[in-house]
């Protein structure tokens, strides 16, 4: 007879189960899945991408160009958005992130890996459906974007010593509500605060929370600087684009742009050329749009 645990503890369960399972497998996690490289029309490849996944069962939620040769598209589903209720930490990847990106003659298409950040962002809820959602319209042919970390060294993450960890978020305002919190983070990224504007928005039932993803244009906290500065291997890391803003029961938070660089980037060098230290202006400067765009202009 199985045993009965009180309703509470099964997303307890489901994350043990889950990440256990990862930690001690074969294979390590990886950010980023690679779902082709070919030669191919850029354009052509974009329309075919956000067909095939809205026959697919996601929800278009928003895309953007971010620089030449770059693409990407942001989609949900039913499944995310139901969970969030239970899981606040799932905000953070409401939004799945999928790039095309053009480098010389091939077209590149890729999307976040789902079980690498259920582990980094201490998701309790399992994301194997959407993993499972997301190969059966886009195929997988590898992961990539890291040599690769078990799950359980993804919980307790953090780039290097004295560096931000998952749990040290910015909390860039607070506001008496949910409503008022979310009219004035629209209100911001409508008239561009701090060189940031909206590429989604996505509202969840039930908790509440509402998620935007917010492009960047100003000087080092620029999406295309950033790339340009770090973004340098074969297989590119396009999807890494855009950063969250989680505004949830009238609280405004963002990961800390030290931790999210990190965990998008776990093998980057910590000096020489093209290395973290190459990004030592950024967070300061992806901080003050973040707090701009939260409408905390102080």
């Amino acid at each position: 007879m199985l045993r009965r645990y009180p309703r509470i503890f099964w997303p307890f369960l489901i994350w043990f189960l889950t990440s256990t399972g990862a930690a001690y497998g074969a294979d390590p996690l990886r950010p980023y899945v690679l779902s082709s490289h070919t030669r191919g029309d850029f354009v052509k490849t974009i329309i075919d991408v956000k067909e095939a996944l809205v026959a697919g069962g996601f929800e278009l939620a928003g895309e953007y160009t971010p620089y030449a040769d770059a693409h990407i598209i942001v989609v949900t589903n039913e499944y995310l958005k139901k969970q969030v209720q239970y899981d606040g930490n799932l905000a953070f990847a409401l939004g799945q992130r999928v790039s095309v990106t053009r480098l010389n003659d091939r077209i590149q298409v890729a999307y976040t890996n789902p079980d690498y950040f259920q582990s980094a962002y201490r998701i309790y809820t399992s994301l194997a459906p959407v993993r499972q959602a997301l190969q059966e319209v886009l195929g997988r042919q590898e992961t990539f974007g890291a040599k690769g970390l078990t799950a359980e060294k993804l919980r307790s993450y953090h780039y290097s010593y004295g560096m931000e960890y998952f749990n040290d978020q910015l909390l860039l305002a607070e506001y008496p509500d949910q409503d008022s919190a979310v009219r004035v983070v629209q209100g911001a990224l409508d008239r561009h605060a701090g060189g940031v504007h909206a590429v989604y928005r996505i509202d969840a039932p039930g908790r509440p929370v509402t998620v935007f993803g917010v492009a960047m244009t100003y000087d080092f906290s620029s999406d295309e600087a950033i790339m340009a500065a770090v973004d340098r291997s074969s297989l590119r890391h396009t999807a890494r684009l855009p950063y969250e803003i989680v505004v949830d029961r009238g609280k405004v938070v963002a990961l800390h742009p030290r931790f999210r660089l990190g965990v998008n980037f776990p093998d980057l060098k910590m000096v020489g050329e093209h290395s973290f230290i190459s990004l030592r202006e950024a967070p300061a400067a992806i901080t003050r749009a973040l707090y701009a765009a939260a409408g905390n202009e102080k």
